[in-house]
């Protein structure tokens, strides 16, 4: 299970997490998570093609297997974040094996932004983290990732979003190709909003 929209209960317990991009980076509105992947480059050519940068979890195990393919994404200018080295679920990890693993991730790149696997961590992984990074949750979860979701049911979600909404893709083979289909979408959509870049 997982929200589509991320509640407003949240957003009051955890203040100083970035739920939107209200008076934030204009990259983060539209977002990829797990990546990089072999799918990584058409998702660049997509966003190079209609001049949009975006935001980019990454895995510490993904940079390393793509290496390449993370440089694309640091080239063209879009924002970088840790989603830690092997997607951990913080609900089902302890401590200091969840930190453990952010820090593995961080020993392959530099980044000052963290977004937590399934949106998921414990108070005291949270508490430690977010004095080190800028922790980034979503306001708008599309589903490509869900094989029960097609691609029509993640642009009737998209039509409900507005122009300050975090709205998270995926970058890994169980997303494609509904993400890229799912994508034209979004930047569809920028437009009709008038999205600044």
């Amino acid at each position: 299970m997982y929200f589509i929209r991320s509640p407003r209960i949240f957003k009051k317990l955890f203040p100083d997490i970035i739920w939107d991009t209200k008076e934030q980076d204009g990259r983060l509105r539209i977002s990829f998570d797990d990546g990089p992947s072999a799918h990584t480059e058409e998702i660049l050519a997509i966003l190079d093609h209609h001049d949009i940068q975006a935001s980019f979890f990454c895995l510490g195990r993904q940079v390393e297997r793509f290496p390449e393919q993370f440089e694309m994404i640091k080239a063209g200018g879009h924002l970088i974040g840790h989603h830690g080295y092997d997607h951990l679920d913080g609900w089902k990890t302890d401590r200091a094996a969840y930190l453990r693993d952010l820090h593995q991730a961080e020993s392959i790149f530099a980044a000052a932004y963290f977004r937590p696997p399934y949106g998921r961590m414990s108070w005291a992984q949270y508490q430690e983290i977010k004095s080190e990074k800028t922790i980034v949750m979503w306001s708008a979860m599309l589903g490509d990732f869900d094989p029960s979701v097609s691609a029509e049911k993640c642009n009737a979600r998209l039509k409900k979003t507005t122009s300050t909404d975090i709205i998270l893709l995926h970058d890994n083979d169980s997303s494609y190709p509904k993400n890229i289909s799912v994508l034209a979408s979004v930047v569809e959509h920028r437009k009709q909003l008038n999205y600044n870049k």
